[in-house]
């Protein structure tokens, strides 16, 4: 005969399992929330530094066609144009003018921001077309209380070679 033993009752269940922890979802949603915020910033700064270099080319542009090159100086940062060097900057702009001609249209080719502790300074890039041959231009602008002041100017055309 078969004897059946009786099976004693447990008396510690085993333990549960941990329930699984949701704070890597928070982490992550974080961290997605904040690039979203870091993106928006970037092109929004982007935004207004493109929206604001357009017009400040056709100024300088029309300033320079017109032969106003004192009018570039007076509009520009007191950096750009110091009280010593300020004749030296006319002649710059007048043997541009007579080598390269009439600034006509001019397109964007790159922009750059950066902020530092001398201020908020906007680099931009333009194809133009001169009189003379096609040149690209780099203007640097300090930007004070939402306008661009020219910072700094370079050129640079085959045409010049001539």
């Amino acid at each position: 005969m078969s004897s059946i033993t009786p099976v004693e009752p447990l008396e510690t269940l085993p333990p549960s399992l941990p329930k699984e922890s949701s704070s890597w979802k928070w982490w992550t949603a974080g961290g997605v929330a904040a690039l979203l915020v870091l993106m928006w910033q970037c092109g929004s700064t982007l935004w207004e530094a493109r929206s604001l270099s357009y017009p400040a080319v056709a100024a300088f542009h029309l300033h320079l066609n017109s032969g106003e090159y004192d009018q570039i100086c007076n509009e520009a940062d007191e950096e750009f144009a110091p009280e010593g060097k300020r004749d030296k900057t006319v002649k710059f702009f007048q043997a541009l003018h007579a080598k390269l001609g009439e600034a006509g249209a001019s397109s964007l080719a790159n922009i750059n921001v950066t902020r530092n502790t001398n201020g908020t300074f906007l680099t931009a890039t333009f194809s133009t077309r001169f009189a003379e041959g096609e040149g690209s231009e780099e203007f640097t602008w300090r930007k004070s209380k939402g306008t661009l002041k020219l910072y700094r100017y370079t050129v640079n055309s085959d045409a010049l070679m001539k």
